[in-house]
């Protein structure tokens, strides 16, 4: 169940990571908006089909089909596909 992912993501993978609390509630907002059933029904990232949110899982079971998705992928991840301005990245 997603409860359970989130937790073990949240809390084992990437939280024990992280040294402050307002970090910590970041990590659990991008994983609750990256896993979630929504996103496998067809809605993109933070809950946008925008033509830069090019996160998409395909609708299918298929391993051949995630990785021709993951292949037509960009080699640099758009700001708007994790629900930043399209600027954010002039920013670093």
């Amino acid at each position: 169940d997603w409860r359970t992912l989130h937790g073990v993501l949240e809390l084992a993978v990437y939280g024990c990571r992280v040294d402050n609390d307002f970090d910590l509630k970041l990590v659990g907002a991008y994983v609750a908006s990256m896993f979630r059933t929504e996103l496998l029904e067809g809605v993109g990232l933070m809950g946008t089909t925008s033509p830069g949110a090019n996160l998409k899982v395909p609708k299918s079971n298929k391993l051949t089909d995630f990785r021709l998705q993951l292949s037509s992928m960009p080699d640099t991840d758009e700001p708007r596909a994790f629900g930043l301005a399209p600027n954010a990245d002039r920013s670093l």
